[in-house]
């Protein structure tokens, strides 16, 4: 049974189960934030048996659902029927992601709180910054900072795997992608779908600006050290 495992001071993560995607099997990982109040923010939130369930429930009083990419939109559904008092907090619009009063329309009727951008709103403002990286019609991931553990929050858009001895063609796959080590990062599917790289690079200057060193990813390895100077090598594709 999972369990949340203490990533840095008042925060953890918790993996899941693996996803079935483009034929490949990708693993899953949620973040756990204990927020100022003591109550508990999380990212990108796993399916969960009871007995884990519990073990994150002994954290603290959950009280926000957080998802920062389209991809991941699925995850709240379960989670807003056990906890229907956390607020729901959704990606911005896209073309592939229509949210049209406070309704992700053609996925689920849940109701969110609300659609995140470049602000936070004033219950994790204290405690997480975030931000909305542009340049993507199809994907508009938001990124998010945990000011007191000096962490990195990311969704989809950074990922990083070793290679497995006994799967060769998954390993081909990610290597084509750009996701093995040593040189992990942005897969390639999604970087062929930045037509606005100054916009990019925008945000990407803002989000470096962030004092992180560590990074948190849904999929893959995480980073406990020295993750700015990885995260800057993962986005020079972008150029200057």
């Amino acid at each position: 049974m999972p369990k949340p495992q203490k990533f840095a001071e008042g925060i953890w993560t918790m993996d899941g189960p693996q996803v079935h995607d483009m034929g490949v099997m990708f693993p899953t990982r949620m973040t756990i934030i204990k927020l100022s109040n003591e109550e508990l923010w999380l990212d990108s939130p796993i399916p969960l048996r009871p007995g884990a369930l519990k073990e994150v429930q002994s954290l603290g009083k959950i009280s926000d659902l957080v998802v920062g990419t389209p991809r991941h939109l699925w995850r709240l559904e379960s989670w807003h029927s056990k906890f229907p008092y956390a607020k729901l907090w959704g990606p911005p619009q896209t073309r592939g992601n229509v949210i049209e009063r406070s309704m992700i329309v053609g996925r689920t009727d849940l109701p969110f709180t609300g659609i995140l951008n470049n602000s936070p709103p004033n219950a994790w403002a204290r405690d997480i910054n975030q931000l909305v990286i542009e340049g993507n019609p199809l994907i508009r991931e938001v990124a998010f900072f945990h000011k007191k553990s000096h962490t990195l929050i990311l969704d989809d858009i950074i990922q990083r795997y070793l290679p497995e001895p006994d799967r060769p063609l998954r390993n081909m796959f990610f290597r084509l992608e750009g996701i093995m080590v040593p040189d992990a990062g942005v897969p390639g599917d999604i970087r062929l779908t930045f037509t606005d790289r100054a916009a990019a690079r925008r945000s990407i200057r803002k989000l470096m600006s962030w004092d992180f060193d560590r990074l948190i990813i849904a999929h893959g390895m995480c980073i406990k050290k020295d993750a700015n100077s990885f995260v800057r090598r993962a986005f020079e594709w972008l150029g200057h």
